[in-house]
């Protein structure tokens, strides 16, 4: 009896304890109701300060003052324009606000709905016209907030490209092209080329003999400034700042009527500059070769007999020369900066050493084109000297002014450059060869010619050429 009343004792107070847990369970959930009510509305309110809320048929979208700040939420993902948007490129554009957008991805599509239902004001009910006033009618039924409007998102046609961004674009004799999908943090500048704009340009557009085309994609911030060019812009083209314009001079027209050219006009600056450079560099190579002959002149004759006289030899020379001597200038470098004497004479070998190199090639090149030149304008050396290196700089002398004619000519143009670039390294590698052969044209490697007798008898006593 006393084991029966124990179990009864025993199951009511298991029942008791059951009943005291889930009324603590019921009365935790009833506390926290009001306050995730309460996070609710604060949250919303927050938004509502923020951002225009737009119910779409998947989500919400939220657009705020400027078209930059217009972004959708649908099960948990941002979207500008349809394109995902990562955290960082959220906080980069919202700020303080980026929180309270991320806060709003965590919800579902049900979840923002309800939270936003009410979000679009009720409209208000039409004023009574005189004659319903004279009979009125009974009192309208409370009627269900209208449905807010349904907007779909634009099609993955009409979203926005990302754009792959770049610096400044600086470009001199050479054309610049930014691409469709390339946006240009800053400028844009140009000199001897030509600028087309396919892409989106942040500050200012500035060219300088050449033209400058805006694609009909093209999106530019800045100012355009164009000096001796045209300005070409597309259907569709935008652009927000000034426009300055500068006409150049116009180019003459010219004609070669020997050999049946059509009247063109050459190009821009970029066109120009290698014809120019290249000048430059024969004036400068001839007036350098000029003075080697005048003060070294059996130097140049005994060097130029070597390389005429043995070219294989001489050009395999010069090549190994030149494949020896930045190693070789690279291991003496290393080999003095090491030890403690040698090491302030680094700045000092380096230099000489370079300088000498190139000296004993000019020197090489001398002799050479002086032989070439012999056989055009005679004995005299130094014009000699300057008819070879008329002959040997010739071809890429008239690639480069093929060069600023119409686009027909550019076959011609690389044919003529490809020519001159291999004569003119075949004749510096062979007069490096015979200038390291003949010492520097020290001593000959060629022995003298026999000079002819005289029909008396007595032998004729002529100044040898390589002696």
């Amino acid at each position: 009896m006393a084991a029966g009343t124990s179990r009864k004792v025993s199951r009511a107070v298991r029942v008791v304890l059951a009943l005291a847990a889930l009324s603590a369970v019921i009365s935790v959930r009833a506390a926290e109701q009001p306050d995730r009510v309460g996070a609710d509305e604060a949250l919303r309110r927050q938004v509502e300060a923020r951002f225009e809320i737009v119910p779409l048929r998947d989500g919400i979208a939220l657009a705020g003052r400027t078209a930059d700040r217009r972004i959708e939420i649908d099960r948990g993902v941002v979207l500008s324009r349809g394109v995902p948007l990562s955290g960082e490129e959220l906080r980069r554009r919202f700020g303080a606000d980026a929180d309270l957008v991320l806060r709003l991805s965590y919800l579902d599509n049900e979840a923002l709905r309800r939270l936003f239902a009410g979000s679009t004001p009720p409209v208000a009910p039409p004023t009574p016209t005189p004659a319903a006033a004279a009979n009125p009618a009974p009192p309208p039924q409370p009627a269900s907030p209208p449905a807010p409007p349904v907007f779909d998102r634009p099609s993955a046609a009409e979203a926005q490209p990302v754009y792959r961004r770049t610096g400044a674009r600086l470009g001199v004799a050479k054309p610049i092209v930014v691409a469709a999908d390339e946006e240009v943090t800053d400028g844009v500048f140009s000199l001897g080329g030509s600028v087309r704009i396919e892409g989106r340009v942040r500050e200012d557009v500035v060219v300088v003999g050449s033209d400058l085309t805006l694609g009909p994609t093209a999106d530019v911030r800045g100012d355009l400034t164009i000096v001796g060019g045209t300005l070409t812009m597309a259907e569709g083209a935008r652009h927000s700042g000034a426009v300055h314009h500068a006409e150049g001079a116009s180019w003459p027209r010219w004609s070669w009527p020997t050999v049946g050219w059509s009247w063109f006009e050459p190009g821009g600056a970029a066109s120009w500059l290698p014809l120019a450079g290249t000048t430059t560099r024969i004036l400068l190579l001839a007036i350098a070769m000029v003075a080697v002959a005048f003060f070294a002149r059996s130097r140049v004759t005994r060097i130029g007999a070597a390389a005429v006289a043995t070219p294989v030899r001489a050009g395999l020379v010069g090549l190994a020369a030149q494949a020896v001597f930045v190693p070789a200038l690279i291991v003496v470098a290393i080999v003095m900066a090491i030890t403690i004497v040698g090491l302030p004479f680094v700045a000092i070998v380096v230099p000489l050493a370079v300088f000498a190199m190139l000296a004993t090639m000019v020197l090489g090149f001398t002799s050479l084109a002086a032989r070439l030149g012999e056989h055009v304008t005679g004995n005299d050396t130094v014009v000699s000297v300057l008819a070879g290196l008329v002959i040997i700089v010739l071809p890429t002398f008239l690639a480069r002014l093929a060069g600023v004619g119409p686009d027909a000519l550019r076959a011609v143009t690389v044919t003529l450059l490809v020519v001159g670039t291999i004569v003119e390294y075949v004749v510096w590698t062979v007069g490096l060869g015979a200038a390291v052969m003949t010492g520097l044209g020290r001593w000959a490697v060629v022995p003298p010619p026999v000079p002819p007798r005289s029909m008396s008898g007595d032998p004729v006593v002529e100044p040898s050429a390589v002696m």
